[in-house]
């Protein structure tokens, strides 16, 4: 005769064995962790780093406050600023690491401006500001790289709002706040860039909210908290952009994640 009770004792015995082969496992491979660390003793040529990335040949490539470090696997080759050097890094304090399409590594310092690094010369072209030309980069201190589709950089800055630079002429068109204009960029601080699947530049700025950014008209569309819009912008201060598959936005914040909808 078919006993249920003796039958639910089973199966409560199985599922107390799964649970507990499973918890076993997820044990034993936390137990195996390993964390190699790579410090000031490895050769990393400064503790704090800022950007990382992993360029076309496969190289990792870290900013420090302290230069640039390009890493093979087994060995640092550090780049610094040499002021006996006119090729050589122009400032050692590293916001951001970027590659761009055709394989140049490019570089944000906090002072220095921009530079190129040439990896077959080895050496670092520099796009400084300079106060007297309308076309150079707005400001020296550099938080994000960006290259789009279309192979236009766009650089954001502290306090010099977002610059386009043309790669063939080499000149900067700059995007700043302009408080009679309402279509003007919101804020000055860049902090970051993302293109979306239309073409569409979305900017992260830090106190100024997200910026929707149409570049042939040159306008921009300003998203803003509301503390009476529970709909609205979690947060003014912006750090990162994704997009995902389904075309929703995703914000990083300084307080939360917001999801954006492009299409209301």
């Amino acid at each position: 005769m078919f006993n249920l009770k003796n039958q639910y004792k089973k199966i409560i015995t199985a599922a107390f064995v799964l649970i507990f082969s499973l918890l076993s496992a997820i044990y034993a491979q936390n137990s195996n962790l390993n964390f190699e660390r790579l410090s000031l003793k490895e050769g990393l040529s400064q503790s704090t780093v800022y950007s990382i990335i992993q360029d076309s040949e496969g190289f990792m490539w870290f900013g420090t406050q302290d230069g640039l470090n390009k890493y093979n696997g087994y060995n640092f080759n550090i780049y610094k600023h040499n002021k006996l050097d006119s090729t050589s890094l122009s400032d050692n304090y590293i916001n951001k690491c970027y590659e761009d399409k055709e394989g140049n590594i490019w570089i944000g310092t906090f002072s220095g401006g921009l530079n190129k690094f040439d990896k077959n010369t080895e050496q670092f072209k520099h796009y400084l500001h300079d106060p007297d030309n309308p076309n150079s980069l707005q400001s020296n201190n550099i938080w994000t790289i960006y290259e789009d589709r279309s192979g236009t950089l766009w650089i954001g800055t502290l306090k010099g709002g977002l610059s386009n630079f043309n790669k063939e002429k080499e000149t900067f068109t700059n995007y700043m706040h302009d408080s009679l204009n309402t279509n003007s960029l919101n804020d000055n601080d860049v902090w970051a860039i993302f293109e979306d699947e239309s073409g569409i530049i979305w900017l992260g700025t830090f106190g100024g909210g997200l910026n929707k950014f149409d570049v042939k008209k040159g306008k921009f569309t300003h998203y803003i908290h509301d503390d009476d819009n529970p709909n609205s912008l979690s947060n003014d201060y912006i750090r990162c952009i994704y997009e995902d598959s389904s075309g929703f936005l995703w914000i990083g914040t300084e307080e939360g994640l917001d999801k954006f909808d492009k299409k209301f």
